[in-house]
C-alpha cells in the first residue's frame, strides 16, 4: 500500500496560488470581452458580426471555468485546514496518553 502524504503548508500555499492565479484568469478574459466589445463598435460588417458572436458564445464557458478554478482553491483551502486541524488534534491527543 503507498504512502499518504498531505502537507498543510504546502497545500495552503497551493490554494493561494490557485486563487491569484483565478482571478488573474478572471481579469483576462474580462479584458478579452473589452477588446471584442471595442473592436464590435469599430468593426462593421458581417464578418465582424460572425466573429463577435462566435466569441461571445464562449464568454459563460470562460467565466465558468474561472469559476472551477476559484472553487478549486477553496477546496485546497479548506483541506489544508482540515489536515492541520487533524494533526493537531492527533498531537494533542498523543500528548494525553
Amino acid at each position: 500500500m503507498g504512502d499518504f502524504k498531505a502537507s498543510y503548508q504546502e497545500m495552503a500555499s497551493i490554494a493561494s496560488t490557485m486563487l491569484s492565479l483565478a482571478d488573474r484568469y478572471r481579469e483576462y478574459v474580462k479584458g478579452i470581452y473589452v477588446v471584442i466589445n471595442e473592436l464590435e463598435n469599430d468593426w462593421k460588417g458581417n464578418d465582424n458580426i460572425s466573429f463577435t458572436s462566435k466569441a461571445k458564445d464562449y464568454e459563460g464557458d470562460l467565466n465558468a471555468l474561472g469559476e472551477i478554478i476559484k472553487k478549486y482553491g477553496i477546496f485546497l483551502q479548506k483541506s489544508a485546514s482540515a489536515i492541520k486541524d487533524a494533526q493537531d488534534d492527533v498531537a494533542n491527543r498523543a500528548g494525553r496518553i
